[in-house]
């Protein structure tokens, strides 16, 4: 049987301990501005921030599809589609609460995304009259041609579901300050919470249908969160750049169901339904980097927009297992990025 496998790996986090030294250099070289605008007040401070989100990762192969064209006994050509999930932009909400005391501060932030896909192929079938075959391969069931069938139509289709939540409980130490600039140490603790979900449906015509549901939670993963922020301000204007990384760890799980409705003779018809489970204990690095611009009004409300960027590493997708194994083990991690232009309106701070 062919498996499928995504050859496409993010690498470990190797910028960020680059990020957090530029943010070194930068608050010393920012200070040397020598500016004497409005200084960062002490008291209560809250942002809200939504991102339009680019997700990259958690989009495992549902289906090879692959149409060959031919003349005789002559291939001409060949069209391959990966069928994979496309979440669109789904909505990340940020909010966050803080107030400051001299060097020494505290924040607790909220963060939120929710993300679906819904993808249906078919009915596929090979049609020689037209000089071309398709061959259809999966993870599932491995490869057929649609020609081989007892009857034409493949039919798929494919939902899935991504869920992410984060707190974090932070505390701020001013490292440098002169002038209008600043360098904070951002320490404390991130709780964060990942699932994905998925349900195929598989109908090859006369043959098998193959409904196939999975899901895999991260439990509640909890671990150290670590970074900087460099700031400067002029006059109502402020730029901001942040880096922060954590190591969480939780006890995952994974899940899968399945129901296999055998419709040949002489096998069938006949149903074999399945269901296992497994935990394991998963540890996910996070890094995360904003680089964003803010306007002060006079009213003490704030407007502003970032470059943001959020990547998770060895993040455990819901499982995908072929109609030929008998357990959950050897499962694959992914990664995980959210990026794109985070607004935000801000008050106090």
């Amino acid at each position: 049987m062919q498996q499928l496998t995504n050859p496409k790996r993010l690498r470990p986090p190797v910028l960020a301990a680059a990020t957090i030294a530029l943010a070194l250099a930068a608050g010393p070289t920012l200070a040397a501005t020598g500016a004497t605008d409005t200084k960062e007040e002490d008291g209560w401070s809250f942002r809200l921030e939504g991102l339009l989100s680019e997700v990259d990762g958690l989009q495992p192969t549902v289906a090879e599809i692959r149409k060959t064209f031919f003349e005789g006994n002559r291939v001409t050509s060949a069209e391959i589609e990966d069928v994979r999930p496309d979440y669109g932009s789904p909505l990340l909400l940020r909010a966050q609460l803080g107030r400051r005391f001299g060097d020494w501060g505290w924040a607790a932030g909220l963060s939120h995304l929710s993300a679906d896909d819904a993808l249906a192929r078919g009915p596929l079938s090979t049609d020689l009259s037209q000089g071309f075959a398709i061959d259809i391969t999966s993870p599932v069931f491995g490869s057929v041609t649609a020609s081989s069938l007892p009857e034409p139509g493949v039919t798929l289709s494919s939902r899935h579901e991504l869920e992410l939540s984060a707190l974090d409980l932070s505390g701020l130490r001013r490292l440098a300050e002169r002038g209008n600039t600043a360098l904070d140490l951002v320490f404390g603790l991130r709780l964060a919470e990942l699932t994905h979900q998925r349900d195929d449906l598989w109908v090859l015509p006369g043959l098998l249908e193959i409904d196939h549901r999975a899901r895999a939670e991260s439990g509640v993963l909890v671990g150290p969160r670590l970074g900087l922020t460099a700031s400067l301000r002029r006059g109502a204007h402020r730029f901001e750049a942040e880096m922060s990384q954590a190591v969480l760890t939780g006890d995952g799980r994974l899940e899968v169901e399945e129901e296999t409705r055998v419709l040949q003779p002489p096998h069938g018809p006949a149903a074999d339904r399945r269901v296992l489970d497994s935990s394991r204990t998963v540890s996910i690095p996070n890094a995360e980097l904003r680089l964003g611009w803010s306007y002060r009004l006079s009213s003490g409300v704030s407007l502003g927009a970032s470059a943001f960027a959020s990547a998770w590493w060895a993040v455990p997708p819901a499982p995908v297992l072929s109609v030929f194994e008998a357990d959950l083990a050897e499962q694959p991690e992914d990664s995980l990025v959210l990026s794109g232009l985070l607004l935000s309106v801000g008050w106090g701070g």
